[in-house]
């Protein structure tokens, strides 16, 4: 009788277990999508039932989406096919009904909340099954006052302003972006902020090379593609970046302090892992430098802990951010950080208490950068604060937090 009331107990569970879902413009490699793989990968599936709708069925983390997660997409690609048409008829005349056919005719469950885990795309399409859950939340992952890039969607920022009000429940992955998606809309939607997953033992244990029968040692310079290797050299002071190649990280700023600490007689090797529209124009910007392979573009690099690591210095040159994730991830495998002043990166290393912060121009970029290279006292005292820091952004409170939201 006991183990037949233990199977009932257990099979109620699974039936009346929650069911989320998380809508998602797609698994490309940016910030907030390996944020949202994080996640996935601490949900409790004994406990929740998750599924995953992706606008776009795109992207390098596609792999990486647990088995537990039932996952579905709108759309093949983006501004191919039905999706182009939706779009032009949105942007130029605000219809939506192409997208509000599509994102009904496949969203039909009847769920205890819908995530949009991303501004934009996600939000726009959760704003047309609201009634299909019990609560409804959308996640901001950008400071929308620096860079509203969903402008390039919502054909008016009222437009945009609707479809947040059709919400719940507002998330920022920091205070800054919370505290600036009030400012511009002010909106009377509760809100709180829940940091991005830090798993800084993981993150060390991915940081270290698989073992390899007899590998060939890398030459100083040798292109990574080349030697499947990112090996920290013994004469040359490295420094590593990871971003998308797009405006808002400003690398045209990183190239030309890499010239100049080059004309000042330092020897360094650059190594920036990631990729993106500007990748050509950049490179053509390093080549007129003639920087050659002392300035390397890794292209995409998943995970990018071992570039970090193999580095004596990280920088970061970006115009706006969030929530840096990749501060922490430089701060776990030991590495300091310098990074241009934005509200995000103040919220990181406060205010250069646990990195340097610089403003935003190009000389004090140069200097910053040729601060820490000078000053190994400096760099040792960021390793150590960084370390404090992470404590501040633990696994285990984040996934408290979530619970908290989702069983509110």
């Amino acid at each position: 009788i006991v183990e037949d009331n233990e199977s009932i107990r257990e099979m109620l569970a699974n039936i009346f277990k929650p069911f989320y879902q998380i809508l998602m413009a797609s698994l490309a490699g940016g910030g907030a999508e390996k944020a949202l793989i994080e996640l996935l990968r601490n949900f409790d599936y004994e406990r929740y039932d998750v599924e995953l709708c992706v606008v776009f069925n795109i992207g390098v983390y596609l792999n990486d989406v647990p088995r537990q997660v039932k996952m579905f997409h709108l759309y093949n690609s983006e501004g191919h096919g039905a999706h182009h048409h939706a779009l032009r008829l949105y942007r130029k005349h605000g219809l939506d009904f192409l997208f509000r056919w599509r994102v009904r005719s496949r969203v039909k469950g009847n769920y205890d909340a819908i995530v949009s885990f991303l501004e934009g795309d996600s939000l726009l399409l959760h704003s047309m099954v609201t009634d299909r859950a019990k609560r409804n939340i959308t996640w901001l992952h950008c400071n929308l006052a620096s860079f509203h890039w969903t402008r390039k969607l919502f054909p008016d920022d009222e437009l945009e302003k609707r479809a947040y009000s059709k919400m719940d429940v507002v998330v920022g992955c920091s205070q800054c972006a919370l505290d600036n998606f009030y400012g511009l809309y002010h909106l009377p939607l509760p809100g709180c902020v829940i940091p991005n997953i830090i798993d800084a033992g993981k993150i060390r244990e991915l940081a270290e090379p698989e073992p390899q029968a007899e590998p060939e040692p890398a030459t100083e310079l040798e292109s990574p593609a080349e030697s499947g290797t990112f090996v920290k050299s013994d004469r040359l002071f490295t420094i590593s970046s990871v971003g998308s190649l797009s405006d808002v990280k400003c690398y045209d700023r990183l190239i030309r302090a890499a010239f100049r600490l080059r004309e000042d007689g330092y020897d360094l090797c650059f190594r920036v892992a990631g990729d993106g529209k500007l990748r050509n124009e950049l490179e053509a910007l390093r080549d007129s430098f003639n920087l050659g392979d002392s300035f390397q573009f890794l292209g995409f690099v998943k995970p990018p802990y071992h570039v970090i690591k193999n580095s004596d210095l990280f920088v970061s040159t970006s115009r706006s951010e969030a929530a840096p994730l990749v501060f922490c991830e430089a701060m776990a495998v030991g590495v300091p950080v310098v990074a241009t002043r934005n509200e995000g990166s103040a919220e990181i290393l406060g205010d250069s208490d646990f990195g340097l912060l610089v403003e935003q121009d190009d000389e004090s970029i140069y200097q910053g950068i040729k601060r820490m290279i000078d000053d190994a006292a400096l760099r040792e005292r960021y390793i150590a604060e960084g370390e404090r820091r992470l404590k501040m952004f633990s696994k285990e409170t984040t996934l408290a937090k979530l619970t908290s939201l989702f069983e509110s």
